[in-house]
């Protein structure tokens, strides 16, 4: 186990890992560390037991990436009726899930699922070998965010909604802020954290979640990544993302006004596709006609007029600047002693 405290730069840190230790030493300190929350207990093999938790300090949250095999966790009356710990725990699970109850409350987890638990009821879950990232949040912090889900405690908002989309992408992009954030940004990242999941959850009881500015920026970071994985398909429009994220056309234009527009941005990632595509000679048996309408192009003469304004060249002259990158790299490589001294960021100003 490490702690590390250095205010003046990283987010407080704090970790443990079973790797390398015995069973009843690692499962001992697990044990302890996961107490004021639940007790876990060993579903299967001892020799197969996994546990690895990193988390930082989000000024008033802990935040933390988890790493089990299987096991059951109960937090029963005992547990409930500690002063110390009354809090709500905000959960997605990456990998895996788990089953159980809350209170009186059934909760059904499954990959990319978020699900939300009120510590100050009772809790039985059997959790499968997963990955998750979990929030704990103080009781009165999350009151005050949202006093509507107070109550909703072994709610399961289901990864393939439109909330629990924007919600899941918002959580695994802030865990991943995190490893690099400074002290100074904790306090920004929690609110950032709270408001989103509060409006969230509030849109599944009908609640209003335009108007907030993390939210909005959550949103657009889903609509992005969304665009970017349906770039081939050509009938991604506008229309189409209203429908998907359910959000009005004007608040769609609003989120991506910075951006020249929405329909500005899906071309300009289109036509990066297909400028990578042509130098990196992947694909060097593909025309680039078959290259243009893999992207979602659907006019040749259209998409070369639109590629030549935006990168300067035409689609041929790109696929010869492939050719003549790819022919240097073979030089330097069969001149060096060994390929493995070539610095990487020669890859790196390749890929720029």
């Amino acid at each position: 186990m490490s702690n590390i405290n250095d205010p003046k730069s990283q987010i407080l840190r704090s970790t443990f890992s079973s790797q390398g230790m015995s069973f009843s030493d690692a499962f001992a300190i697990w044990k302890e560390s996961v107490s004021p929350l639940f007790i876990p207990s060993i579903k299967g093999e001892k020799e197969d037991f996994v546990a690895k938790l990193d988390a930082v300090n989000l000024y008033d949250l802990v935040f933390a990436s988890g790493h089990i095999t299987c096991q059951e966790f109960h937090r029963n009356q005992d547990l409930c009726r500690k002063d110390q710990v009354d809090h709500i725990l905000l959960q997605i699970y990456l990998t895996g899930g788990y089953i159980g109850n809350n209170g009186k409350n059934k909760v059904f987890v499954q990959s990319n699922d978020i699900s939300l638990l009120d510590l100050g009821h009772e809790v039985n879950t059997q959790a499968q070998r997963s990955q998750n990232l979990s929030v704990v949040i103080p009781r009165d912090l999350w009151q005050a965010q949202s006093k509507k889900n107070a109550s909703h405690y072994g709610l399961t908002l289901q990864g393939k909604s439109t909330m629990g989309y924007i919600l899941g992408q918002h959580i695994k992009s802030m865990w991943t802020a995190s490893l690099q954030a400074q002290q100074s940004e904790a306090k920004m990242m929690s609110e950032s954290l709270l408001s989103v999941a509060s409006h969230c959850l509030n849109a599944v009881f009908e609640s209003d979640n335009e108007s907030d500015i993390f939210m909005g920026q959550a949103t657009l970071t889903a609509i992005q990544r969304y665009i970017q994985a349906n770039l081939h398909d050509s009938l991604l429009c506008p229309e189409k993302i209203c429908h998907v994220f359910n959000c009005s056309r004007s608040y769609l234009y609003r989120l991506f006004q910075s951006l020249n527009g929405v329909a500005s941005y899906i071309q300009k990632q289109r036509l990066e596709k297909c400028y990578q595509e042509l130098i990196s000679l992947q694909n060097k048996t593909r025309s680039i006609s078959e290259i243009a309408f893999s992207w979602g192009f659907n006019n040749q003469s259209h998409f070369s007029r639109l590629f030549r304004k935006t990168f300067g060249i035409s689609p041929k002259q790109a696929r010869e600047l492939g050719v003549a990158i790819k022919n240097d790299e073979g030089i330097l490589v069969e001149d060096a002693k060994n390929e493995n001294e070539i610095p990487d960021y020669r890859k790196w100003f390749l890929n720029l």
